[in-house]
């Protein structure tokens, strides 16, 4: 992306109402966006897993949670890796590429008289290194994706009211400091997503029943996120599944999705609905009305409670009746 087209995603961002850093609040200036020192566009998922720029970060927060991080999960990706062998105390590395066959080290760097000596020495004098990823922080990363994900999906006022409630609060402090956190907590939002062919891009789904949640699909991780952002329970969410859901979405209602690529289409609209059924569920449903302007209005259904819903408007919306 070139340094002018960073620039204008940069300003089309901050008018569509990302203000300040969805991970620490600190408020910017459109001309601070604008100029992007202090102010940095964030890939959801990262680049390395073909992720776009989705929304505005403060450059702080991006390098804390972003820089080491965003490497290991660029290293899950690969499919050749450098190893090194040390033999003795004589170093030597090549690329392994192992596409499902036994490991034999190309011992070039070595004389004969190397493997002779590694034959009759004692044990553990040979050492092989190859460096892998931390799954831990690879599903830290997915987190981090998932909760910008939800906001850039709301965009403006109601993104920011999602991401403030209280709880997502454990889920901000993971990401923003995925290195204290990552091995103790991230799994009760992130489980392995079902081995289905992989979306070229990443998806949300709205889950009505048996646990009305959101779902992000980030790779080969899914992560479960609170409907009811100012809800109580949310550290145990994702294990509310394991029994309906086991790895299989068949059971579980999914009443709308969204790929990535639809989020600067959406606007979320509150609304509210005389008569309503409290007792009712209206989540997935497509809602049409009217604006006070007397525009017409179409949307699905992301949150509802008594006469009070709040709609996900836009024509890529796909909202399941």
């Amino acid at each position: 992306m070139s340094r002018k087209t960073g620039r204008s995603h940069r300003l089309q961002l901050w008018d569509r109402g990302n203000v300040a850093c969805p991970l620490c609040f600190t408020a910017f200036t459109r001309e601070q966006a604008g100029a992007g020192r202090t102010v940095t566009l964030e890939h959801v998922p990262p680049k390395s897993l073909g992720g776009r720029a989705r929304c505005l970060t403060c450059k702080q927060c991006n390098a804390a949670s972003g820089g080491h991080i965003d490497r290991i999960v660029a290293m899950s990706t690969r499919t050749r890796f450098p190893v090194t062998i040390d033999i003795m105390g004589k170093k030597d590395t090549f690329i392994l590429s192992p596409q499902g066959k036994p490991l034999t080290p190309p011992f070039r760097g070595f004389t004969a008289r190397d493997i002779e000596r590694l034959e009759t020495s004692p044990a553990g004098e040979f050492t092989m290194q190859i460096p892998v990823a931390d799954p831990n922080l690879v599903a830290a990363s997915a987190l981090k994706s998932a909760y910008l994900a939800i906001f850039s999906l709301f965009g403006r006022a109601t993104g920011y009211d999602y991401i403030r409630g209280t709880a997502l609060l454990p889920v901000r402090q993971l990401v923003r400091d995925p290195f204290r956190h990552a091995s103790a907590s991230v799994g009760s939002y992130v489980t392995a997503a079902p081995n289905d062919p992989v979306p070229l891009d990443a998806h949300i789904m709205l889950v009505a029943d048996p646990h009305p949640c959101w779902i992000v699909r980030i790779r080969d991780h899914h992560v479960f996120l609170p409907l009811d952002w100012n809800g109580t329970e949310h550290a145990p969410l994702r294990d509310r599944y394991i029994g309906d859901y086991g790895g299989d979405e068949a059971r579980l209602r999914i009443v709308a999705y969204w790929p990535f690529q639809t989020f600067a289409t959406l606007t979320a609209v509150p609304v509210h609905l005389p008569g309503a059924d409290r007792l009712q569920s209206l989540l997935g449903r497509t809602i049409l009305g009217t604006l006070p302007s007397g525009a017409p209005l179409r949307g699905v259904c992301v949150r509802h409670n008594g006469e009070s819903a709040l709609l996900l408007c836009g024509e890529a919306s796909s909202g399941r009746q």
